[in-house]
């Protein structure tokens, strides 16, 4: 792309006597442009995820406002994420659904079948199928996309600790080569909500411990039995109610127990 500007060359009489044309090439500003566009995508993703971990969403909310921008930023491409489990079978679980095509969701995907996928995917490398009808060796699983409507894949793998968790995808329902833009974008995506499912999970586990120092301190760690600490407890919060209800009455019962 060039810009021109045409200058008009005057006599002292005021008639035109010629022009003059001054032209720029564009070419590395609107590159330039691109790059930036391009960038700008992927913080807002990024941006999305952090705010999404720093706020406690759920991992699961996390992962649908991320297909949902992806599908925003890549009009002509399906978002998805697939679930993995310890034997590679992968299971769409959020996607954007194109309308004349049939939904992905549920979709089961066994890499075990496409092994030299799934080794790709556990060394951390993305998928890139432009065509897969041409993946002969892949048969079973393209056989399975292609049923779905999907022609072309772009995978990125999700981890947590180490074990691939999920993958992050885009498909076409054409045959279509993927651009350094797309693979970059979701690559990094990826391994930000490897990141945030991490985190999450690190809070769950923190919760959990919690919870149970919780019980633990109220209950006889033997029977599980409430305490003498919660029978304190909550003798206090009827004497307390006494006081503040003259006509509410409780009542202590004392059992002893020989050889318990």
């Amino acid at each position: 792309p060039v810009s021109q500007v045409i200058v008009a060359h005057k006599t002292p009489d005021g008639e035109v006597a010629y022009f003059s044309t001054i032209m720029r090439d564009l070419t590395e500003r609107k590159r330039a442009e691109q790059v930036l566009k391009e960038s700008q995508i992927r913080l807002e993703l990024h941006n999305s995820i952090s705010t999404g971990v720093t706020n406690g969403l759920p991992v699961d909310q996390i992962i649908d406002i991320v297909i949902r921008q992806l599908g925003s930023s890549f009009p002509s491409l399906c978002a998805i994420y697939c679930t993995a489990d310890d034997q590679g079978l992968a299971t769409v679980a959020y996607a954007l659904d194109r309308e004349g095509l049939p939904r992905l969701k549920g979709l089961e995907m066994d890499l075990g079948a496409a092994s030299v996928w799934l080794q790709a995917l556990r060394r951390h490398e993305p998928i890139m199928v432009e065509d897969l009808s041409q993946e002969a060796p892949l048969l079973p699983v393209a056989t399975a996309l292609a049923a779905r409507g999907i022609h072309a894949l772009l995978a990125a793998p999700v981890h947590h600790e180490n074990l691939l968790a999920g993958l992050l995808c885009f498909s076409t329902s054409h045959a279509r080569a993927w651009t350094q833009h797309e693979v970059v974008t979701l690559t990094s995506t990826a391994e930000s909500l490897a990141l945030a499912i991490k985190n999450a999970r690190a809070e769950q586990e923190r919760q959990r411990v919690e919870e149970q120092l919780r019980h633990d301190a109220l209950h006889d760690t033997l029977t599980g039995l409430p305490n003498r600490t919660l029978f304190m407890d909550r003798l206090g919060h009827a004497l307390a109610r006494m006081k503040r209800r003259p006509d509410y009455l409780y009542a202590v019962l004392f059992l002893d127990l020989d050889r318990f």
